[in-house]
């Protein structure tokens, strides 16, 4: 047995063939379990046998609030005449943040935008060297 801490897109089986390669011989893995998913873990996960006895009623009293499920990514303010470009999803520049937009490599890929008092208002994606970050997944009720 072994336990690895990869980021997304690693191919653990590939890792396992990998692996046996360097030690001169052949090799597969007979099972795969994943235990973590950024911030979530599979101890606090709903086991599926607690839907046959709860039903929906399971997901209401397992509900957390989006800033604990998005506590793991980086934050970006964005100015509060910009908020109706993520409601259009529009890509947004460096003018549409407070402080302006950190240096490419300084924000993973992935990050949510804020307001100016922190609340949650959408996921962005870096649109890297090109610039400019496009929301994606908005949290914005009109």
């Amino acid at each position: 047995d072994f336990t690895s801490i990869v980021s997304g897109g690693t191919y653990i089986r590939s890792l396992g063939r990998d692996i046996a390669n360097e030690l001169g011989t052949l090799g597969y893995l007979i099972g795969l379990e994943r235990t973590a998913s950024g911030p979530f873990k599979k101890e606090v996960a709903i086991p599926f046998s607690a839907f046959e006895i709860g039903g929906s009623n399971v997901l209401l009293h397992h509900l957390r609030p989006v800033d604990e499920i998005l506590e793991n990514l980086d934050a970006i303010i964005v100015r509060n005449d910009s908020i109706e470009k993520i409601k259009d999803g529009r890509v947004l520049l460096s003018d549409d943040f407070i402080g302006g937009l950190p240096l490419p490599g300084e924000l993973e890929d992935v990050f949510k935008i804020v307001d100016d008092t922190g609340e949650f208002l959408s996921l962005g994606r870096s649109k890297g060297k090109l610039g400019g970050i496009t929301p994606f997944k908005p949290w914005i009720s009109d």
